[in-house]
């Protein structure tokens, strides 16, 4: 797995790029994944758009649709039992994913538990972005040698 750190449209240009590189959009699958949905797609649906990348919705859908789409974009939660080879979670900022301070924090814990279960749709290859300086505090919970770091900006 990586750790992109960088502006959102670097992360989502990064994120592309990976795409046009590296995955077979012929035979793999993937999901940009989000804990909020709706409007922090907008972006994204552009990006994909303006490099020719079809895509599908995939929000409250329990199986891929037919069609020539080999990318899904969803919520982590309409994700659940899902499975793809390539999985993207772009935005992970503390603004994005807010809880509180103290031990024990429910939120938190609930939190930890959807960005797992959004890492754990992937079979090949996981992505999670976040800002610098606004990282949300799950990205402080992946052992540091476990991942490779990217630096965008």
């Amino acid at each position: 797995p990586e750790i992109v750190f960088g502006n959102f449209s670097s992360q989502i240009e990064y994120m592309i790029s990976k795409i046009l590189q590296e995955v077979d959009l012929t035979s793999e699958s993937v999901a940009f994944l989000h804990p909020k949905g709706h409007g922090w797609f907008d972006y994204l649906r552009l990006k994909l758009t303006e490099h020719k990348i079809p895509y599908c919705e995939m929000s409250r859908r329990d199986t891929w649709p037919s069609g020539p789409e080999q990318v899904g974009l969803s919520t982590i939660h309409s994700a659940k039992g899902l499975e793809f080879d390539h999985v993207f979670l772009p935005g992970l900022n503390q603004e994005i994913t807010p809880h509180g301070v103290e031990d024990g924090d429910t939120s938190l814990d609930q939190l930890r538990r959807l960005v797992a279960m959004g890492i754990g749709r992937a079979r090949k290859s996981v992505s999670v972005g976040t800002k610098r300086g606004v990282e949300s505090s799950i990205i402080n919970l992946f052992k540091e040698n476990t991942y490779n770091k990217i630096k965008l900006d």
